[in-house]
């Protein structure tokens, strides 16, 4: 499946509806971890490849018959959850298991072929939004975004320590997990000084504290994703993130 099977969607929405969608810059979808939890088998609708265009950077669950699944975000972080299926009662009743530890999280429910009854259920229930396989790529997108930073503003707002906008692709080629992301940007805010290994094992978004070891092998991923001529140093306590001269 590749990127023309999803022309058709574009086809039917008005040119202002598609230069609004472009003004949320969709490629910073690409930035954001989504993880997708997949109740039942959904092979046979067509639903995973076209999510995979709506979330390039997805991690895959799978939610068992007990509804057991790895929506904790403890082993790998994600910032939006995605719930797909094909049945509704199904998917409202794997929200209302996981509801404790997914408040800081948007929730989407993508149902196969939902009705507005389906729709008004899931949103009732306590999903963000409902999607289905006819929603045109570029407005999901726009969508999720919208949910995103909405939460991301909610977070910030309640923190002492307000996050400054930063563009992860300035220094990446490659997308990174919230977790990467964060510690990227202080790197980048303080560049080219050192800033100390202890600041990086902290989160500002709440997050649990790291151990040294795992900001090693944070750093060491961030550093295969970084564009050529940027570089990552180490000394004494401290990381320090520079621009080779031209």
């Amino acid at each position: 499946m590749d990127a023309e099977d999803f022309s058709f969607c574009d086809q039917k929405r008005p040119a202002h509806e598609l230069a609004s969608a472009a003004a949320f810059n969709l490629t910073d979808i690409r930035n954001i971890p989504v993880r997708v939890a997949v109740i039942g088998d959904m092979k046979a609708h067509g639903t995973m490849g076209w999510l995979h265009f709506i979330a390039p950077n997805q991690q895959i669950c799978t939610v068992s018959e007990s509804y057991v699944a790895d929506l904790t975000g403890v082993r790998e972080e994600y910032d939006i959850l995605v719930v797909a299926g094909y049945d509704m009662r199904r998917l409202q009743r794997l929200l209302r298991l996981y509801q404790p530890v997914l408040t800081k999280k948007p929730k989407i429910a993508v149902l196969v072929g939902a009705m507005p009854s389906d729709r008004s259920k899931l949103l009732n229930s306590g999903y963000d939004d409902v999607f289905d396989q006819r929603t045109p790529v570029p407005e999901a997108q726009a969508r999720l975004l919208a949910h995103h930073r909405r939460y991301r503003m909610s977070a910030e707002t309640g923190s002492p320590r307000r996050a400054r906008s930063f563009d992860p692709s300035l220094w990446c080629d490659s997308p990174l997990t919230a977790r990467e992301n964060e510690i990227l940007a202080a790197l980048a805010e303080k560049s080219p000084l050192p800033v100390l290994t202890y600041h990086l094992r902290k989160s500002q978004s709440g997050k649990r504290e790291l151990a040294n070891s795992s900001v090693r092998v944070l750093i060491s991923t961030i550093r295969s994703k970084l564009k050529p001529g940027i570089t990552i140093s180490y000394a004494g306590c401290a990381y320090s993130i520079e621009r080779s001269n031209p």
